[in-house]
């Protein structure tokens, strides 16, 4: 059974430059992931592209990766933006 990894995307975090979300997934290729977004009231453009791209490596890889803790006016920007519904775990 593989292990899930949570991140918890803090709103300080979200001003700035990815590293710590970098380094989570680095150190977790082998887990699946989930993204929790439960203190951010947005996600930055650059945290947004790295979310993406590890969205699509971790299916590619045929391991779970999702946001959870999303709240609904978050949920619906970033769906209006084009990312994938799949993306949301369904608590959220």
């Amino acid at each position: 059974m593989t292990q899930i990894s949570v991140f918890t995307l803090d709103p300080p975090e979200g001003e700035n430059a990815p590293h710590a979300l970098l380094e989570f997934l680095n150190d977790n290729k082998a887990n699946d992931v989930q993204i929790d977004l439960s203190q951010s009231l947005s996600v930055s453009g650059h945290h947004l592209e790295v979310i993406l791209s590890a969205y699509r490596q971790w299916r590619g890889a045929g391991q779970s990766f999702e946001l959870t803790q999303v709240n609904p006016p978050l949920m619906e920007r970033l769906v209006g933006i084009g990312t994938p519904a799949q993306l949301f775990s369904e608590g959220t």
